[in-house]
């Protein structure tokens, strides 16, 4: 039996993570696209966020934020099962950025019904 898994698309994989049935092997197939296309939908999904913020900045502007916060939160993943001594922070990366996609989607939604900005406090 072959070791290889069929080739799936890089969107079909990502759809599969959102919800919750990508299984282990097919985890363990994620590669440099898969980082590519999560971080790319992460940078429009975070352009898309701001879009019709006056307030906002010019790197909230551009989706540089969002960037920046899936590297951040990876790394705090990789600090946190570093013990565990992982192989491919890639893998860690992709898996983050997919995620971050579905949370800054759902969050814009939910911010265009509110009248005035959210804080804690």
């Amino acid at each position: 039996m072959s070791n290889q898994l069929p080739k799936q698309s890089i969107v079909i994989t990502a759809i599969r993570l959102l919800t919750f049935r990508l299984t282990r092997e097919e985890f363990l197939h994620f590669n440099y696209r898969h980082l590519a296309f999560g971080i790319a939908c992460t940078w429009l999904v975070g352009i898309g966020r701001w879009w019709d913020d006056p307030g906002a900045h010019l790197l909230q502007h551009l989706g540089i934020g969002s960037i920046v916060y899936i590297f951040l939160l990876a790394l705090l993943l990789w600090l946190i099962v570093w013990p565990l001594k992982p192989q491919n922070l890639h893998r860690l990366i992709g898996m983050v950025a997919d995620e971050e996609v579905s949370g800054k989607r759902s969050g814009t939604a939910a911010l265009r019904f509110l009248k005035k900005p959210v804080g804690l406090f």
